[in-house]
């Protein structure tokens, strides 16, 4: 379980690097407004399919109560992240982030980029509040453990044809 934990972390991370990676050589490579909308979904699409991927590679051998706490690793480490920022800028969790405390949220924001991508591209969605700034947390988390389970059906449905 631990190894599951671990790896489900680095891909995280490892998605994390691309999804910056792809953002700052994409919109500085393709100026028009057609092909940045176009290499928008490409990353969209790309980051949803990757988590999905990671997701699906992780160990399911064990109890689906462990599958959720081996992508449940990502949701802890960025609440513990999120809750350190807001302590320390002090701010309310609907109050707006202001420009003396945006530096704070560096670290909340870094970890969640992937799911900042997405949301900002397809909903036009601004983290504005710690609370915003909360709910980015989650889609990992939920897009792996969502593989998780696909990958359990398949594999139940092709234990099924052998019997």
């Amino acid at each position: 379980m631990l190894k599951d934990i671990i790896m489900a972390l680095l891909y995280h991370f490892f998605l994390l690097i691309i999804s910056m990676i792809m953002m700052i050589l994409f919109m500085n490579l393709f100026k028009s407004l057609i092909l940045v909308s176009i290499i928008k979904l490409l990353v969209i699409l790309f980051v949803i399919t990757l988590y999905f991927w990671t997701g699906g590679k992780l160990d399911i051998k064990k109890s689906t109560k462990l599958d959720f706490l081996t992508v449940s690793s990502i949701t802890i480490i960025g609440f513990i992240l999120w809750l350190i920022c807001l302590i320390y800028t002090g701010d309310g969790i609907f109050s707006t982030i202001t420009e003396k405390t945006s530096s704070y949220w560096g670290l909340s924001n870094i970890f969640n980029f992937p799911s900042i991508i997405v949301t900002s591209i397809c909903f036009n969605y601004t983290l504005d509040t710690p609370f915003k700034n909360l709910l980015m947390i989650f889609p990992p988390s939920i897009i792996m453990y969502i593989a998780m389970k696909f990958k359990r059906i398949l594999l139940s449905k092709k234990h099924d044809e052998r019997v």
